[in-house]
This record gives structure tokens, C-alpha cells and sequence, in this order.
């Protein structure tokens, strides 16, 4: 995490010339000039989000809104929009409410209109003035249509906010929607504001009683729409009701002809089958999917597909996305008690049928054949997980989908799709074939149907086929599954593209992205093992036609996948492009000399052989020396380059620990390496060990003689404690990664794992008890989960468990070593029978074994590839924490600071949580040439366009994050800045302050203050240290620290 805490008196600075910039931008006689200032203020709250600056600021805004022109108060409008989260830290409220409402009394209704929608939109501040809820209420009955529009604006958002307002304005919305001269369009708005009536059950109940009363009186069909939308808003809220709502809505899906009006309904029973399928009734789900057949044929459902109109097959298609929703809830398979087998049966038949009949013929227009498919294998692939029994009136469920995924690949593949819709469609196939072929791993033979299929379309299919990349992720989503069943290979691959490259007609793709997507399917299938000289030439000449940062993708996904020496050949060509930037030039030699080094360790006969293999079979231990000393002395070089390209914008925190403790886990194996040598080398004297054992009247007498008369223990013991060191070292970068993925914390835990094995195993040797059989990793004699499958549980989805293939050969590896301990392949010496220990030559044979099991252990965690994880090259989320220290001294923070000694002294901390900051979408560039060239845009159509704006930034995708801020943790400490003299009369408890404070951020802000007294003359430094606490109340100490320091002197002398 990047930690952001600058300079405090050049903060206050900055402070000072902003606000003074906006002053002299709001007060000028220029109206391009007060156009560009207001419309710069939201990115002035984003650079300084602290409430000096948003108070003042807004302050300035009230002002100027209440005298300025409609077309400033567009604007103002606009920027209280964007910074709804910053409304809190607005200190001076009254005041600034007094110049917003000022404008209420104008006889402008366009003025008061502005006025009641900024209002609405900083509810969350002013919720309980009675005077703007009696101006809100008044503006109801306004003869101004625009006006009355922006009064239920406000009243929805003040009805969410206050309980008061919901219940004061519930008889006045009830009776304009039953006056008759309320104009439909205002009585549909209006259904809004009873929508937000959740406070008051006895309210919600009459509201929902009134507005089934409506649904006779008013049968127009958005007015209808829209209340029994209404009405499914109050349900989801009250939960109670949602039976009833769902009968209600089947009863007008079967006897209103509209057609908009039962797809208004299937939206509105979607949202209730997504949330709680568990609530339906039975007779309900079967009332449903009769009528979902009611009108097909069960002997052939192609024909009546076929008759169908287009606006009826709509109808199904969203009736079969309800359905999917149903059958996507595992409650609803409990005992069979809310779906009867027979429309399983019945819902299996019609979908398999429906997708053998596509591929043969065009049922009607393909973007709603293809949705039809869509939602078909989507049921289809819900049954088979949450039923407990796939077979069904002799059929077999997952064999008929997987049957049905393959005849659909295979027969639509060449098929090409060009709209948006279709090939949203078509990407909801494979995510359904991927959670399915995931969690149907017990089925192999089934699975291997449709990894077949996918390996048939891949290498048959063209490049620039709209299938193509789709293909390709689904084929990385289940690339632990296509290297179990091996229905794909590495060669298929370099065959595509060697064929690409001897014919004319190019198979392998023009487009970066897809060629990209193919290599990490060659690297992916390659994992565990090498790539071989003749394949790098071939892969690199497919690749010579891309530039540099197309090459630097590959070179990262081919570290990701532990592929060093192909990665080397291709950082020698980025190289020379990147020699006129000095700090890319040096992260990309820094990785070129990363790659090499890495590459030094690997042995292309050894990686060939498997684990238990390894352990039996001789080795060339001079040639793996040779490599370790090699990949030590050049990762040393590629860590000074690292710690070179090091700047302000992008620290490298992770990437420079990750590297350093990659050295420290390959010097620890060189010691290690080493040490065994050494006592093979020159073992103890058997005279020595027989002298001990006849002294030794137990098993603990003789385990101590072997520590006084022999160096063996205390030498491993070193390299015991110093893998123990480094897996401390790797626990601390977990904490420190808050912004990491979780498959790079998942990692980072395996190689924190994998340091504290190596030091079991080597205490092993000396201890009675077994402590590695409550180790890590899962054992073969139990059933127990280890920490890492904890993680991907937690923190990974079913549809990406696939992507820790990269971690595979490491799990395999350290599982072998647990076994071997399991299984008394590494005895304790301490263990050792009475008649071995007497028999001097017997002991030292079996010693020399356990020494000679222990180096091949180290060899083999040795030629493991490291994976560079995600978070390594690139992190998904960002959150930094802005920290701020202020003291009740008018003068600067960073100065010492005079404490009189019987004066407590408060120091107040506030900070501001940044999480993944978007850009702004208001701007200068929009804003001010739209208002200054165009003179014939009116007020009103200036309001639609910024409200159309916003609906479109609404709906805009935000970046998922893997965890959110939930505490802050604040650490303080004062330690004493004195020489040892003046220290000796204190203890330690005397001498150092420490306190803690938990707070909640509110709208990403927090703040709190620490109460100080020091009982000693003296000079102290105070840090702030700041920890994350997230929604699972894990702690991350990712946070900024700030210090101070603080003088306390005698009372006279402080000033």
C-alpha cells in the first residue's frame, strides 16, 4: 500500500493557495471564470479530503449559490453530486443551509427547483430540518411541473433518511396519487417516495394495502408496472410478505394479456427468486413452471419454438432466467420439497432438446436463440450441482448436459456472433461449463467430454472468430482439469502455431490480447516442467512482429508460470527500448537479471522426474551447487536494480521485500547446503557416540551427550531458526499486502509454510515428538484443510480455483516432505532404539541417511520455479490512507512542540481512507463550452443533460476489491529521545506512552484524539501508526506512521 502522509506545513500551504485560487475564481467578474473554479472543486475535495478545506469550500459554494445566476446553481448542483461522501466533513451546517435555502423564497420556480434537488442530495446532512421539510411538502401542490419533480426528488431522498419525513409525507403522497387531477407521470414518480417507506411496519403495511387498491382503480400499464414494482420493493424489504407478492405477481403474469406487463413482472420475480428462492411456496414454483410450459408442446418444443412470435419468445427467454434463478438456490432442492422431480424431469427434457435442435437449426433471430441457450445451460448446470442425485427417471443429468455442451461447441463454433448482447450470451455458456467442469472433478469421464470439445474448436477455429478468445479463457479457467485429463497438450500448441507459420493462411492471432491468451495456455499446460530450446525459438519467432510492451505481458505471465528461461530470451530483446527511461530501464534489468538467476536452478532432468522419484534417484549435487551460487550472486545484482527504479509514484514496497526474502530463503538453502555437508564430510567419532551411550541411562541423557560432545545440533539448529526468521519475514509481508490478490497472499503463505516445514524437519531429528503431524499441509492419514485451501475458500470464487495451477508443484513438494515424516522416513534420532544407539557404525549409517534426506529435500524445494504472483506486477485494488496530526498549538506541527509538565496535551488524528479513485466525470472540457457557445440550451434541457450524465456514470461498472476498510486501528507512542544517563532511574513502563484507539471511518473519513500527560522533564518522540482492520476483523499493518516530537519543560517555561 502506498502510504501517503505529506509534509504537514506544506500541506497547510497548500491548503491556504487553494482556497484562495477558488475565492478569487468565484468572486470574478468572469462567468467562464466561476465556471471553471466550481467545476475544479470536486477534484480539489479528492486532492485535499479534509474538512479545513470542504468546509471553507462549501461555504463558498452556499454563498455563491445564493447569489448567483440558475446556470451557477446548475453547476453547484452538479459538484454536491459528485462529492456526496465529503458532506459530512462540512462543520459549519447551519450556516451553510442558510444560504441554500435563502434561494426558496424566490419566484424563479426554476430556482426553487435547483434549490429542492440539492437539497435532496444533501439529505444525509440536514434530514431533520422541519424547514425544509415543510418547503419540500409545499412544493408538492406547486403549479410548476418541473418543480413538482424535483420536490418527489427530494422527498425520496429525505424519506430514506429520516423516519419523521417518511411519515409526515405518507397521507400527502396517498392523496395526490388518489387525486384525480395528479397527471399519471406525477403519480408514478410519487410511487418512488412510498418506496423508501421501510421505517414503520404499521406504514408499510397500509402502503402495501393502498397500493393493491390502486392496482384496480389505475390499470394503465407503466402506472401498473411500476406499483407492482412498488410492491416488490416493500416486500424484499419486509420479507413477510414476499409469498404473497409472489402469488400476486403470477396472478397478473397468467391474466394481463400485455406483453410489457409480464415482463415487468418476470423482472420483478427474478429479483425475488435471486434474493430469497427459499420463500416461495411450493404451489407458487409449480404455478410458475406450468405456465412456462403452458403454451409449448412437450412432445416437440422445436415446432413451437419455431411458432412462436417474437415478442412471445422474449417471454420465455425471461421466464426461463427466473428459472435459472430457482434452480441456482440450493434450498430449493432440499428433500424435493419445493420442486417435484417431475418438472426436473421436465425442465432437463426441455432444455437438452432445445440445445441439440440449435445447432442443427435457426429457431428464430440468433441473439434470442442464443440467449435461450444461455439460460438453458445455466439451468441445466444448477440442477447438476445442488441436486444430490443426478439421475432422474433414468436420466442422467450430468451426462445429458455435458453431452449437451459438447454437441453445442462443436456445432455452433464457426458460427459467427457480432452484437453485444449475443456475445454476452455466449460468455454465460462458458462460465457455466467452467463452474461446472470445476466442481464436477469426481466426474473425469464427463469432464473430459468437454475439455475434448474445447481442444477440438481451439486448434480448428480461426483466429479472428468471435469464439476465439472466449475459448482461450475457458481453457485458462480450466487449466488444472485439462492437465489432469490431458485432453491438451503443450505440442498441440507449438503444432498451431509451427503450421501457422509454413502456410499462408495465418492461424495464429494478428491480435495482441488473443496471442497474449494463447501463451498463457502453452505456459500453463508447461507447468512443472521446461521449455525446451526448440520450443523458445519457435515461440519467439511467432512473437517477433509485437513490440516491446506486448512482449513485457508475456514476460510477466511467463514468471507467473515459473517459466525463467523463456522470460530471460525475451527481456534480452525488450532491453534496448527501454535504455531512454532510466527507471523502467532499470525494473526491466532488474528483471531480466531476477529471470536469470532463477533460470541458473534449473536442471531439465531433474524437473523431469516426480517427486518420490527424486528422492530415490542420483543426482548431480556439484551441478546444483554450481546453480544456487550463481542464482544467489545475481539476484543480489537484480535487487540493487530493483531498490534503482524505486520512485515516489511507485515505492515497490512489495516487490523489494518479495526479492530480499527470495535471496534470504536461497542463502538459508546454501547454508543449510552447507552445514550437511560439512558433518557428511567429517561425521562424529564412533568412540564418542559409544562413550555417550554407555554414560546415557535414558533416552534425554543421551540426547543431551550428543549436544555437549558433538556440533551437529547447534549447526542445524542455526539453520533451523534462520528458516524460521525468514517465515516470520514472509508473515510480515502478508500483513503488510491489504491490497494484495488472494491467490498472491495465498502464495505468500505457501512460502511461509514451506520455510517452517524446512525447520520442523530439521528439528525433527532431534525431538521425541512428531510436531510436523500438526503442520500445514493437508495429511494423508486425515482429513484436514490446510491454511492455503482456507484462503482460496474464503477469498476466491469457485469459477477462478483453477488459477493456482502456477502453486501446484510447490503444494506436491511440501506435502511429500510431510508425509515422508509421517511415514518415519525422516527419523528423530532421539527415537532411536537402544540396540542402534550402542552399536556405533549402525548409528552413523542410519545418520548419514537422515543427512543425505535432508539434501534432497533442500534440492528439491530448490528446483521448485517460483511463481511471481499477480500483486508483484500489478495490484487490481488501491487503497491508500492520507494521515494528519494537529496538535491545539497554533504553531507548525512538525516543530517541537513546548509541554508544560503538569499540562495534558491532546493531540488530535484524522485521516481519510482512498479506495481505487475514479476519475471525475465532470469537467471543464464538458461543462464550460456547452454553456458559452451554445446560447439557445435552455435551464431545463441543461438539468436533463446533467441528469442523463449521471444515470449513465451510475451504471458504470465499478472495479470489484478483494477486502474494504472496515477499522482503523491508531497506535501511539512516545519514547523518550534521552542518553542512558538520564534513562537509568526509568523503567521501561515510565519511559514509554502507549496507547490505541479503534475508529470507524465514516464515508472513508475518520478522526479521533489521544490524551497525553508526561510525568518527566524530557524530549519525546510521538509516532501514529496506522493498522487496517477489515470486514472479516483481520489486521493489516499497511497503514501510514506519523511522527512529532514533543518537548516537555517546566510549566513557567512553556509558551
Amino acid at each position: 500500500m502506498s502510504l501517503i502522509f505529506g509534509n504537514q506545513s506544506d500541506f497547510n500551504l497548500d491548503t491556504h493557495s487553494v482556497l484562495t485560487e477558488l475565492d478569487r475564481s468565484l468572486h470574478s467578474s468572469s462567468i467562464g471564470d466561476q465556471c471553471e473554479g466550481i467545476v475544479k472543486v470536486p477534484s480539489l475535495f479528492e486532492r485535499y479530503p479534509f474538512p479545513i478545506l470542504i468546509n471553507a469550500a462549501s461555504l463558498k459554494l452556499s454563498e455563491l449559490f445564493q447569489e448567483g445566476s440558475n446556470f451557477l446553481r446548475i453547476l453547484i448542483l452538479q459538484v454536491f453530486k459528485e462529492s456526496e461522501k465529503h458532506l459530512d466533513k462540512i462543520l459549519n451546517i447551519d450556516e451553510f443551509v442558510r444560504h441554500l435555502f435563502a434561494v426558496s423564497y424566490s419566484n424563479d420556480p426554476l430556482a426553487r427547483s435547483i434549490t429542492l434537488q440539492t437539497l435532496g442530495h444533501i439529505a444525509r446532512i440536514v434530514w431533520n430540518n422541519k424547514n425544509i421539510h415543510h418547503f419540500i411538502r409545499n412544493s408538492l401542490e406547486s403549479n410548476d411541473e418541473q418543480e413538482v419533480h424535483a420536490s418527489i426528488e427530494a422527498s425520496v431522498q429525505f424519506a430514506k433518511q429520516s423516519k419523521e419525513f417518511a411519515q409526515n409525507i405518507y397521507p400527502k403522497v396517498i392523496y395526490m396519487i388518489e387525486g384525480l387531477t395528479t397527471p399519471i407521470d406525477i403519480k408514478i414518480c410519487l410511487l418512488e417516495v412510498i418506496n423508501n417507506l421501510h421505517h414503520n411496519f404499521a406504514i408499510v403495511e397500509d402502503a402495501r394495502n393502498k397500493l393493491i387498491s390502486f392496482l384496480e382503480k389505475y390499470p394503465e400499464k407503466k402506472f401498473l408496472c411500476q406499483n407492482l414494482h412498488t410492491l416488490t420493493s416493500i416486500a424484499s424489504s419486509s420479507i413477510t410478505h414476499i409469498p404473497d407478492q409472489v402469488e400476486l405477481l403470477l396472478e397478473y403474469y397468467t391474466n394481463d394479456p400485455r406483453i410489457s406487463v409480464k415482463l415487468s413482472v418476470l423482472n420483478d420475480l427474478k429479483s425475488l427468486a435471486k434474493e430469497s428462492a427459499h420463500l416461495w411456496k411450493p404451489a407458487s414454483i409449480d404455478k410458475f413452471i406450468n405456465l412456462i410450459f403452458a403454451n409449448l408442446d412437450l412432445n416437440n418444443f422445436f415446432y413451437s419454438l419455431n411458432s412462436m412470435e417474437l415478442k412471445e419468445s422474449r417471454l420465455l427467454c425471461r421466464s426461463l432466467a427466473v428459472l435459472s434463478e430457482l434452480v441456482g438456490s440450493p434450498s430449493v432442492f432440499i428433500d424435493n420439497s419445493l420442486v417435484s422431480m417431475d418438472h426436473i424431469a421436465k425442465i432437463v427434457n426441455f432444455g437438452t432438446q432445445i440445445i441439440y435442435q440449435s445447432t442443427l437449426h435457426a429457431m428464430f433471430a440468433e441473439n434470442l436463440q442464443i440467449s435461450l441457450i444461455s439460460k438453458c445451460f445455466t439451468i441445466l448446470t444448477n440442477i447438476c450441482l445442488h441436486m444430490d442425485s443426478k439421475s432422474i427417471d433414468n436420466i442422467d443429468v450430468l451426462q445429458e448436459t455435458c453431452s449437451a455442451y459438447e454437441s453445442y461447441f462443436l456445432g455452433k463454433f464457426s458460427t459467427e456472433i457480432d452484437d453485444k448482447t449475443s456475445k454476452e450470451a455466449l460468455k454465460e455458456i462458458f462460465k457455466s461449463c467452467v463452474t461446472l467442469c470445476l466442481r464436477q472433478e469426481s466426474e473425469p469421464s464427463q469432464v473430459l467430454q468437454i475439455t475434448e470439445a474445447l481442444r477440438f474448436i481451439l486448434l480448428k477455429s480461426k483466429p479472428n472468430s468471435s469464439w476465439y478468445e472466449m475459448i482461450c479463457e475457458t481453457i485458462c479457467a480450466l487449466s488444472l482439469v485439462i492437465q489432469k485429463n490431458k485432453s491438451l497438450s503443450s505440442d498441440d500448441i507449438i503444432d498451431m502455431i509451427k503450421s501457422s507459420q509454413k502456410s499462408k493462411k495465418k492461424s495464429f492471432p494478428k491480435n495482441d490480447r488473443l496471442a497474449i491468451k494463447l501463451l498463457i495456455i502453452f505456459f500453463q499446460l508447461k507447468n512443472g516442467s521446461v521449455i525446451m530450446e526448440k520450443e523458445s525459438v519457435i515461440l519467439l519467432d511467432s512473437l517477433s512482429k509485437y513490440n516491446a510492451w506486448v512482449c513485457y505481458k508475456i514476460v510477466r505471465a511467463a514468471m507467473r508460470y515459473g517459466h525463467h528461461n523463456f522470460a530471460t530470451q525475451l527481456l534480452n530483446k525488450i532491453k534496448p527500448s527501454t535504455e531512454s527511461i532510466e527507471q523502467c530501464y532499470f525494473w526491466i534489468n532488474s528483471l531480466l537479471q531476477i529471470t536469470e538467476a532463477e533460470a541458473s536452478l534449473i536442471n531439465e532432468d531433474l524437473i523431469r522426474l516426480k517427486s518420490d522419484e527424486f528422492l530415490s534417484v542420483n543426482y548431480n549435487c556439484e551441478q546444483l551447487e554450481h546453480g544456487l551460487l550463481k542464482c544467489i550472486s545475481t539476484y543480489t545484482q537484480g535487487l540493487t536494480n530493483l531498490k534503482a527504479s524505486v520512485s515516489n509514484v511507485k515505492p515497490m514496497h512489495f516487490q523489494c521485500e518479495f526479492v530480499r526474502l527470495r535471496l534470504k530463503y536461497l542463502q538459508a538453502h546454501k547454508h543449510f547446503r552447507q552445514c550437511c555437508q560439512m558433518i557428511q564430510s567429517s561425521p562424529c567419532p564412533i568412540s564418542l557416540i559409544s562413550n555417550g551411550n554407555q554414560t546415557a541411562q535414558s533416552t534425554n541423557c543421551w540426547s543431551d551427550d550428543l549436544l555437549r560432545n558433538g556440533r551437529i545440533v547447534t549447526s542445524l539448529q542455526k539453520c533451523s531458526q534462520e528458516f524460521r526468521r525468514i517465515s516470520d519475514s514472509y508473515s510480515a509481508l502478508y500483513q503488510s499486502s491489504f491490497d494484495a490478490d488472494p491467490n498472491t497472499l495465498s502464495y505468500i503463505q505457501l512460502c511461509q509454510h514451506s520455510c517452517t516445514l524446512l525447520a520442523e524437519v530439521i528439528e525433527n531429528l532431534f525431538q521425541k515428538s512428531h510436531r510436523i503431524d500438526s503442520l500445514f499441509l493437508r495429511s494423508t492419514r486425515t482429513n484436514t484443510i490446510s491454511p492455503v485451501d482456507q484462503i482460496r475458500t474464503i477469498n476466491s470464487d469457485d469459477s477462478t480455483a483453477a488459477s493456482i495451477i502456477e502453486q501446484k508443484e510447490m503444494e506436491n513438494v511440501c506435502a511429500l516432505i510431510s508425509d515422508l515424516v509421517q511415514k518415519n522416513e525422516l527419523m528423530s534420532l532421539t527415537n532411536v532404539d537402544q540396540s542402534r544407539r550402542t552399536n556405533g557404525r549402525q548409528f552413523l549409517s542410519l545418520f548419514a541417511r537422515q543427512i543425505e534426506m535432508l539434501l534432497r529435500i533442500s534440492a528439491r524445494m530448490l528446483l521448485v520455479p517460483l511463481s511471481f504472483p499477480r500483486f508483484f506486477f500489478q495490484a487490481i485494488q488501491s487503497t491508500n490512507i492520507k494521515l494528519e496530526l494537529s496538535s491545539q498549538q497554533p504553531r507548525n506541527i512538525q516543530d517541537t512542540i513546548n509541554i508544560g509538565q503538569s499540562v495534558q496535551f491532546v493531540l488530535y488524528v484524522e485521516g481519510v481512507v482512498i479506495t481505487n479513485p475514479s476519475k471525475l466525470k465532470l469537467s471543464t472540457t464538458k461543462m464550460t463550452p456547452m454553456s458559452m457557445s451554445d446560447h439557445r440550451l435552455t435551464m431545463q434541457s441543461m438539468m436533463r443533460m446533467i441528469q442523463k450524465a449521471d444515470k449513465q456514470l451510475g451504471g458504470q461498472k465499478r472495479t470489484n476489491i478483494f477486502r474494504k476498510v472496515n477499522k482503523i486501528l491508531l497506535t501511539l507512542n512516545a519514547v523518550p529521545i534521552n542518553n542512558a544517563n538520564d534513562m537509568a532511574h526509568m523503567s521501561p513502563m515510565q519511559s514509554t506512552i502507549t496507547m490505541h484507539s479503534i475508529v470507524v471511518p465514516v464515508n472513508d473519513y475518520f478522526h479521533t484524539q489521544f490524551l497525553l500527560s508526561f510525568p518527566n522533564i524530557n524530549l519525546y518522540n510521538i509516532s501514529v501508526e496506522t493498522s487496517i482492520i477489515d470486514e472479516n476483523e483481520a489486521q493489516w499493518k499497511s497503514g501510514p506512521i506519523q511522527t512529532i516530537t514533543a518537548k516537555v519543560v517546566e510549566d513557567y517555561k512553556a509558551i
